[in-house]
Order: structure tokens, then C-alpha cells, then sequence
């Protein structure tokens, strides 16, 4: 905690609502908290103030500030808030939700299994998987009948993701597992209002509409996975999925392995946590590119210049430099992880601001992304701003789809491989087209969602063999 500063240095007042500005706010933030939080760095700058009933959050929209707090500064803000606990009582004390001292150790067992070699089958699993679902979707397509996108994303990513992680087809398992998380966003919802007061949490899971189902559903999940980890522990460590690899991780002080429970944990983080990023950021991807042809038309020039008509691996993607710069800037403007907070353990300074011990701190990744100080034209879906020339210089917490600083997401890696190998193995073999009418609206739960889901219908297009044959 070297950048704490001392508490007698005079400090600057930050600005905020105060007064009867305090509810309303707080009703704005939970109706519509992505408007609302642009309005506050509008109004009050690049730090605000506000007065929760149960806490004093402080928002920060300048990135030399979420620096401070993410990484120079780091130890002194924890995963303590009510939207942390809401999470913890859903996935425990897994590497996203737990604090130090139990967070080294785990991410230096962890971080091994996801290095470019370890990521092998992974690939080879999201093209494979990617290539059965569409084959389910040619029927479909023929009709000309619309098909819900996100829904289809959340099942095909949670079958690449099981797979990879445990080593054996869940096919079975995937829908309940779609069930106890769809079930869970309410509870878990950072914004919902029952979140944003933070009562206790016992109270909580009494007074809340839906909780028991949202337990009942999630329960079945656990006990998937808990039945997969004891049957790998009877019957020994075997194989190379992530699974495996994680198991046989190792403290580096103390050389320990996980405990079972550590290893339910984190299993159930990365079912979480791993497979919305994943959906979302390809949904969204779609409904971007069926607003900007001539992006697409550009993104499918790329794919067909370097692989010709085959199927894609890890190997081809530093060649596909536009494909990555697409999901970049689709993940800028519609952020699956759209906001992020702390809980500062002691007084700090930043800025010349003093941020209270025991205060919140509130890092909107959406409105930063979005910044009109740092982003040329920050509404618009313009790729581009990723080429290297144009980031160069660009300062790290200005796009943080991942986090940022030292706890930046530990699957990042895995993630965006992922997503590049699915969105060009799509675009070989369908166009997609949105159906007509239906807005392209935002909902900020735990992860962005569109509200209105993501209607296309799709238009299988000349086989890649006869692709490959013309060109």
C-alpha cells in the first residue's frame, strides 16, 4: 500500500448529489444506470461522490485514477462490496471473488493452465462445437424462420466451455445449466435496487421474490460439477483439459494443491463467468456488423485471403488482425463486464481526493469506454481505433473488457481465442440478418445484455469448398 498517502494531507471535496439528488439518483441508477452514470462524469467530472443508505460510493472515469485503484494501489481495495457477496454466495471463494491472502496462491496454480500451449483443444474444441451447432441450424435456415442468437451462443458456448474444462461431452447438462444462470441474474443483477441498498444478506435471500428458485436451479448446476470433480479425485488425475491442469497446480511458497472445495470454486467461476463474455461479445458482434456492411463485407475479405476456404486454428490467428480489431471494438462500445467496484480497506488519495476508508469505488467500464476526452467520436463502431498505430500510447484503463491491473481476468487469453475461431468459423458458412423491428437496446445486469435478445434469420452461403474452388 505504498501509494496511501497520509489522512492529514488537505484534500479536495468530491463532487456529487447531494441531498434529495441522493434518492432520485439512486432510483436513476437502478432503472437506467448506464445513462445515468454518463450524466454524473457530465455533471460532476472524472470523480463523484454519492451517498448510499448503507455506504458512500466514490465513481471514477479517469483512467490514470482506475490505475491507481487496479493496479499501483491495488491491496487497498478488496472484492468487499454487496455486489461482490452476492456473487461469492453463488460461486464461493473462486479466483474473480476472493481477496488476498487467498488470491496469489490460487491465480499462481491457475494461471499455468492457460498459457498458448495449454489452449490446444481448447481451439480445436470451439471450431469443432461451432461446426456441429450450425449444422443444427441448416434446417432452420432453409424455412427462412428467425432463430434467437444469444440463447443459441449461451448453449454452444457452455458446451465448448464443459468440454474443455472437464474433459467429457455434458451435452446433457448444458440446458440446466443455462436454467440455474439465467435464474441467477436477478439475484446477482449489481444494479437491482435490493443490491444497490445492500441489506444483509440473510435478509435478503428471506424477502427477495424468486430466490428459492434461483437456489433450487443453481444447486443442480453444483452438483454437476461437484459429481465430476469426486469422480476425477477417486479414480486419479488424468487427461489434458483444464480440469486436470488446475488440479495439478501448485502454490509456488508452499507447493500445496487446491483443496476440493477451492476446485468447486473455481470450476463454477469459470462456468460463470467464462461462457457470458463469450455469448454476449459474439451477439453483439453480429448486430454491429449487420449495422456497418461494409465492416462485415471487410471482416469476410480477411477470413477468405487467409484461410482460403478452411476451417480456422490458433495458428492463423495473428494473420487475422481485422477479426480481432472487430471483437475489440464490439467489446468497447457493448461490454459484457460493464462495471466493476472496490472497497477501500484504508483513507487513500487520489487526485487530491481523499476516498474514505470503508468507502465503495465505482468503476464504469461502459462509460469509459466511451469517454469523449480520450475516445475520437466514442459512439461509433470504427475497428480501426485498434490498429497499433492508433493505440499507441493509449493508457491500459481505457479498455478493460477483462479488468484491469493485476487481477485482470486470468482466461482473457482463452476468451479471445475463443471468440475469434467462433465468429470466423460463423462467417464462412452463414450471413446473418437481424429481424426487422426489433430495437437494439441495452439491459445491464451482472454482465450487458440486449434487451430485446437477438433475433436473425440465416442465409447459409456458397460451401467453402466451392469457396476455395473460385478463388
Amino acid at each position: 500500500m505504498s501509494e496511501t498517502k497520509p489522512v492529514a494531507q488537505e484534500a479536495l471535496a468530491i463532487p456529487g448529489p447531494r441531498g434529495k439528488e441522493i434518492w432520485n439518483g439512486l432510483m436513476a441508477l437502478s432503472k437506467h444506470p448506464l445513462e445515468y452514470v454518463q450524466e454524473l462524469r457530465s455533471k460532476y467530472g472524472d470523480i463523484v461522490g454519492m451517498k448510499f443508505p448503507f455506504e458512500y460510493v466514490v465513481f471514477l472515469f479517469n483512467p490514470e485514477y482506475i490505475e491507481h485503484v487496479l493496479h499501483r494501489n491495488y491491496k487497498n481495495y478488496v472484492k468487499q462490496t454487496g455486489r461482490w457477496r452476492a456473487f461469492r454466495d453463488i460461486i464461493g471463494n473462486g479466483l474473480l471473488s476472493c481477496d488476498e491472502p487467498d488470491w496469489r496462491p490460487q491465480r499462481q496454480r491457475i494461471q499455468p493452465s492457460f498459457n498458448p500451449d495449454g489452449l490446444v483443444k481448447v481451439a480445436h474444441t470451439a471450431v469443432e462445437q461451432t461446426e456441429a451447432r450450425m449444422k443444427k441450424w441448416e434446417a432452420v435456415a432453409e424455412t427462412g424462420k428467425s432463430i434467437e442468437m444469444l440463447n443459441e451462443f449461451f448453449v454452444l458456448s457452455l458446451t465448448i466451455l464443459t468440454r474443455a474444462l472437464f474433459g467429457e461431452a455434458m451435452d446433457d447438462k448444458v440446458p440446466h445449466f443455462v436454467t440455474a444462470l439465467t435464474n441467477a441474474h436477478e439475484y446477482i443483477n449489481p444494479m437491482a435496487l435490493h443490491n444497490l441498498i445492500d441489506p444483509p444478506r440473510g435478509l435478503l435471500k428471506i424477502v427477495m421474490p424468486g430466490y428459492r428458485r434461483f437456489d433450487k436451479s443453481f444447486q443442480v448446476m453444483r452438483g454437476v460439477v461437484e459429481e465430476v470433480i469426486r469422480h476425477r479425485k477417486e479414480t486419479g488425475i488424468t487427461g489434458d483439459d483444464l480440469l486436470a491442469r488446475i488440479m495439478l497446480g501448485r502454490d509456488e511458497d508452499t507447493g500445496t494443491a487446491m483443496s476440493s472445495q477451492q476446485l468447486l470454486d473455481e470450476a463454477l467461476t469459470m462456468v460463470i463467468a467464462g461462457h457470458e463474455t463469450t455469448s454476449l461479445t459474439l451477439s453483439f458482434a453480429l448486430l454491429w456488423m449487420s449495422r456497418h456492411p461494409q465492416i462485415e463485407t471487410t471482416l469476410r475479405n480477411e477470413l477468405e485471403t487467409v484461410l482460403k476456404g478452411r476451417r480456422p486454428t490458433q495458428q492463423d490467428l495473428p494473420q487475422l488482425t481485422y477479426l480481432r480489431m472487430v471483437i475489440q471494438e464490439t467489446m468497447r462500445l457493448t461490454p459484457p463486464a460493464w462495471g466493476l467496484d472496490r472497497k477501500a480497506v484504508q483513507d487513500d488519495f487520489i487526485g487530491g481526493y481523499r476516498i474514505p476508508g470503508r468507502a465503495s469505488v465505482a468503476i464504469s467500464i461502459y462509460a469509459i469506454h466511451r469517454h469523449p476526452e480520450y475516445w475520437e467520436r466514442a459512439e461509433e463502431f470504427d475497428p480501426l481505433r485498434f490498429t497499433e498505430e492508433r493505440s499507441k500510447g493509449r493508457p491500459e484503463c481505457l479498455f478493460m473488457p477483462f479488468g484491469g491491473g493485476p487481477r485482470r481476468c486470468v482466461g482473457m487469453r482463452m476468451a479471445m481465442m475463443q471468440m475469434e475461431l467462433m465468429l470466423a468459423t460463423l462467417l464462412q458458412d452463414y450471413k446473418f440478418k437481424p429481424v426487422p423491428g426489433i430495437p437494439f437496446e441495452l439491459r445491464p445486469m451482472l454482465n450487458l445484455r440486449p434487451r430485446n435478445g437477438v433475433w436473425m434469420t440465416l442465409h447459409k452461403l456458397e460451401s467453402r469448398q466451392a469457396q476455395a474452388m473460385n478463388s
